[in-house]
């Protein structure tokens, strides 16, 4: 049967080893921040947007199926690993008008 095969294999994600944390308390400081990344084997990486910080974590792959959830305490009020974008080039289809070749010149 590879219809439960085929569904497995099209529904997982592959993740990075990069990870984007909201604290709770909006006025952590750098050290603050690298004293949490040293704690969690991670590297802090900089702030997206005002918020929310990006850290890489050290022992996960660059690239990976496994989600890994983390438990980080309650100073975080919310976390995602991010997800790896498929990027894929179109390929140009010429268009079907007729009168096309008269629009372009």
């Amino acid at each position: 049967m590879l219809w439960p095969f085929l569904l497995a294999t099209t529904s997982s994600a592959l993740y990075t080893n990069e990870i984007v944390i909201e604290f709770a308390n909006r006025d952590i400081n750098r050290d603050q921040l690298q004293q949490f990344a040293s704690e969690h084997e991670l590297d802090y990486t900089g702030a997206v947007l005002d918020k929310y910080h990006q850290f890489t974590h050290r022992r996960l792959k660059r690239r990976s199926d496994d989600e890994h959830n983390f438990d980080f305490g309650h100073q975080v009020k919310w976390h995602q690993r991010q997800r790896v974008k498929s990027r894929q080039k179109r390929d140009f289809v010429t268009p079907m008008d007729p009168l096309w070749k008269d629009m372009c010149t």
